[in-house]
């Protein structure tokens, strides 16, 4: 740490904070991890260090900071070039990402419109879904409107069996978020209702001339 020069808060979740810094003349982002989760910390460096895409960044004791911000930031932004980038992060860097995941057989559960490299691995399965010794607590993991069904129902199971389809789902509402420009669902809160509504039919509505993209998603 004596090494991390200006480090700047930045965000905090569920396992610890994220700081802006600067590591031997590189901006980084550096995360601090609650004690509590040293294992899971451990886990997590052990997936990074078997994977190597370029849609994953590499993790060293500090890692790259993603200085352009996330794909959100360039959908609310509402100009037209930036509805091509979020496309062709769609198109490209996104699918080709999951695709490595399901070669390597992680499922990384916390695909959402805000990442665009994937970094954290903390909470992934390996050999996706058929791992007995599934997450020991009754936590549920992910950003709840980008979550697959099953996911969510999983709720009342501990994520004890959540397959590489579940990313899948994910990655079809990123693509919602960046054609509707609009999150799913952002006017029904709990799981139970957010249940409901993919239940009843709800879908997000989508731009009328994306006719092949539409019947992708």
């Amino acid at each position: 740490m004596k090494r991390l020069k200006n480090l700047k808060h930045v965000n905090e979740g569920s396992y610890g904070e994220v700081y802006k810094s600067k590591w031997l003349g590189l901006v980084c982002a550096t995360k601090k991890m609650d004690v509590e989760f040293d294992k899971m910390f451990i886990k997590e460096v052990s997936i990074l260090a078997s994977l190597n895409h370029p849609n994953l960044i590499t993790y060293y004791f500090a890692m790259k900071d993603s200085a352009n911000g996330s794909i959100e930031s360039f959908v609310i932004k509402g100009k037209k070039e930036y509805f091509y980038i979020g496309m062709e992060l769609m198109q490209n860097n996104l699918s080709n990402m999951l695709e490595e995941e399901k070669e390597s057989k992680i499922m990384n559960k916390i695909i959402r419109h805000a990442v665009v490299k994937v970094i954290d691995f903390g909470m992934s399965k390996i050999e996706i879904g058929r791992n007995p010794k599934a997450t020991e607590n009754n936590n549920i993991y992910g950003s709840l409107r980008y979550m697959a069904p099953e996911a969510l129902r999983n709720k009342f199971e501990m994520m004890a069996m959540c397959h590489f389809e579940a990313d899948v789902y994910s990655f079809a509402m990123i693509c919602c978020k960046i054609l509707s420009k609009e999150v799913r669902f952002y006017d029904v809160h709990g799981i139970k209702e957010i249940l409901k509504s993919i239940e009843k039919g709800e879908r997000p509505n989508l731009l009328s001339n994306c006719d092949e993209l539409i019947e992708l998603i």
